[in-house]
């Protein structure tokens, strides 16, 4: 980022400084607002307030906690479940704002983790749009400051990049991370539980403004590729960079950069690196500050891939281990550490190390080999998962032509390619895993099993690799299914195309989910429910989803559980052909699931393409029972059309809006829905 950069991108914040684009506050920091922890002196400020929707009959207001540039939050008991919550009233007279921050808090909602801060509900009363979100009878890190020692220190901010690290999971980039948006709470057992607040709520430099411009975020605290507005190419390494201010501000007492307006702070971020921590307190220790200096790298690459890399490095240094961040001191370094930590027994076997010299020389060899090959594969593997979360992105999108973001996407599938040609034999196997998933991302399931299928035969047979492969040839036994189902085949030749289909993809896709067991997904019973549909255990299959739901277990999840679900009562209703309104109501029920995951991944290809599968199912089982043709006939162009508009180049989209579309001269207008065949 250049110093002209700078000036070029910070208008709105001179503007803020001025006192010109801020909503006045009342109190000293907006984001202590969701607790009762506020000092005294801040409550007076306040004010009494008054509760904006007098005679609820769901909260009942016990007293205004806080108000800020986005609304007034206010301690309220919630009726219904019996328990206090934190109760956000967006600012009303901003309609943009209200959306913004309604739909922000909805991802959040998502996130289903112990260490971020649960949004109980999102919604609108009497014109005024609020947000109940769970009450922390805790601290701000911020208030905290250095009275945690050193380890605590740690401790609560390893729990809190484990939170962020849940939170990208689910597709989220906070944005805004800054010690008074961690919340610090002792349990009665004395344990510090942090909690991470504020999901995509940017705030302005001053704690508790929002900013209105296109730079959002705190400038003290945001990395420097946020600072030059991309928004667009933001990933988790920038929370990562504003983890690790948060971590120099708690031990230093400072933030990495300061200044006495927006101007200088930006500035200063983009043409000087800030004083090491221990230049500011020598009871720093060097690995700590190893680590902070790792995530305040200017440049993303340099930094920890993710809030989970910088969790375990956090984790290596509270167990006195080595820590990733001083690796480039060497062998040397690692044997200082284990002296340390094992004096005693070091003493004791030094003459014995004198006689397993060359032994040891050997085993550091082989070390150094599988460490270059774990060393390859997190690097494959963190690349990969940074593509799968654009892919993400892009699907919890409304609907758009995904051909841009799609050619981003296979530019970074080249570059990991390449990436991987140029590590050679060692990163063969992990890299074509990483290929794999690539692949199964961008929903290209024969490439993805492919690849898969290389990594597995190289010696990578890890449970996640058993996973990936299953889903890729899960995918195409679905798919090959759907096609058997539209094809004009002989019943004989059909259950020979479909004895084939098992025994190609059915079969292996069973046997790899059941070598995936230890494998890290975000819901074992979601591996059940899969083996339940392949094996046609129908009912089984939605009894493990129904678990999903009533555990609130889909997390990062999204629109994957509501469209297994709705592919599994399109089997069923298949199976139940026969039977008449068992299988409607088999396809209603399918139907609305669908539907649900089409409105969470709304720029999702295959959502929409289950969606016009099944009602080409529809279509033929009411022609051959004597029902109504048009209305599914009309619905299944509508969801093929809908993947076109996503890809106007989808060949299958394609073919399948026009085999529907073949059916009009055919099938009887008896009931034609608004907008029909537009």
């Amino acid at each position: 980022m250049t110093f002209a950069s700078v000036h070029a991108r910070v208008g709105e914040y001179a503007k803020t400084a001025s006192g010109e684009a801020c909503a006045p506050l009342g109190i000293a920091n907006d984001d202590t607002w969701s607790h009762d922890t506020a000092h005294e002196a801040g409550r007076t400020a306040i004010g009494s307030g008054v509760f904006p929707v007098p005679g609820w009959d769901r909260y009942e207001p016990i007293r205004l906690l806080g108000q800020g540039g986005m609304g007034r939050v206010f301690l309220a008991r919630d009726v219904r479940l019996g328990r206090n919550v934190a109760i956000k009233f967006v600012r009303g007279e901003e309609p943009e704002l209200a959306r913004r921050i309604e739909a922000e808090a909805r991802a959040q909602a998502r996130v289903n983790d112990e260490r971020v801060c649960q949004v109980y509900e999102v919604g609108e009363v009497r014109g005024r749009v609020y947000i109940a979100m769970q009450h922390i009878d805790g601290k701000p890190l911020s208030e905290l400051g250095r009275e945690l020692t050193v380890e605590q220190t740690a401790i609560v901010m390893r729990g809190a990049a484990l939170g962020v690290a849940e939170a990208h999971r689910a597709g989220l980039i906070h944005r805004d991370l800054k010690p008074s948006n961690i919340m610090v709470e002792r349990g009665a057992d004395g344990e510090l539980r942090p909690y991470v607040l504020d999901f995509g709520l940017a705030r302005d430099w001053a704690d508790g403004t929002t900013l209105s411009g296109a730079i959002l975020g705190t400038p003290q605290y945001m990395s420097p590729e946020q600072a030059q507005g991309e928004v667009k190419q933001l990933d988790q390494r920038s929370d990562v960079y504003s983890l690790g201010a948060t971590l120099y501000a708690v031990l230093t007492g400072q933030p990495p950069h300061e200044g006495e307006n927006p101007l200088v702070v930006l500035t200063r971020l983009a043409v000087d690196e800030p004083k090491r921590p221990r230049e500011l307190d020598r009871d720093v220790p060097s690995d700590l500050e190893a680590i902070v200096m790792k995530c305040l790298e200017k440049a993303p690459a340099e930094r920890y891939d993710s809030a989970r890399e910088l969790a375990d490095d956090l984790g290596r240094f509270l167990a006195g281990e080595p820590v990733v961040a001083r690796a480039s001191s060497g062998l040397g370094y690692r044997l200082r550490r284990a002296l340390r930590r094992h004096a005693r027994l070091c003493a004791g076997i030094a003459v014995a190390l004198i006689a397993v010299a060359i032994a040891l020389g050997v085993a550091l060899h082989e070390r150094r080999q599988a460490a270059r090959r774990e060393e390859l594969a997190r690097r494959f593997t963190e690349r990969v998962e940074r593509i799968e979360s654009m892919a993400r992105y892009a699907a919890l999108a409304p609907l758009h032509d995904l051909r841009p973001e799609r050619a981003r996407l296979r530019a970074a599938m080249d570059e990991l390619g390449a990436e991987v040609r140029a590590a050679g034999g060692l990163g063969a196997a992990p890299g074509r895993y990483a290929l794999g998933r690539g692949h199964l991302a961008l929903g290209d399931d024969e490439r993805a099993a492919a690849e898969l299928a290389a990594a597995w035969d190289g010696g990578y047979r890890e449970p996640r690799v058993a996973y990936a492969r299953a889903l890729a040839l899960g995918h195409l036994y679905q798919r090959g299914l759907r096609a058997l189902e539209r094809a004009a085949l002989p019943e004989a030749a059909r259950a020979e195309r479909r004895r084939e289909l098992a025994a190609r993809h059915r079969e292996p896709a069973l046997r790899y989910l059941r070598a995936s067991g230890t494998a890290e997904v975000p819901a074992p019973t979601y591996v059940a429910a899969l083996i339940a549909f392949y094996e046609d255990r129908f009912e089984d299959a939605l009894a493990a989803l129904d678990r999903i739901d009533a555990a609130g277990d889909a997390r990062a999840w999204l629109y994957e559980v509501p469209l297994l679900r709705g592919q599994v009562l399109h089997a069923r209703a298949i199976a139940r052909a026969d039977q008449g309104a068992a299988s409607a109501a088999d396809l209603d029920a399918g139907r609305r699931a669908l539907e649900a995951a089409a409105a969470i991944g709304e720029s999702e290809p295959a959502v929409h393409a289950a969606r016009a599968e099944l009602e080409w199912t529809a279509l033929g089982i009411a022609r051959s029972g004597g029902g109504a043709t048009w209305a599914p006939l009309v619905r299944g162009v509508e969801a093929a059309g809908r993947g076109i508009a996503l890809d106007p180049g989808d060949a299958q989209a394609r073919a399948l809006r026009d085999e529907l579309r073949a059916q009009l001269a055919r099938v009887p207008r008896d009931a034609e829905p608004p907008g029909a065949l537009r």
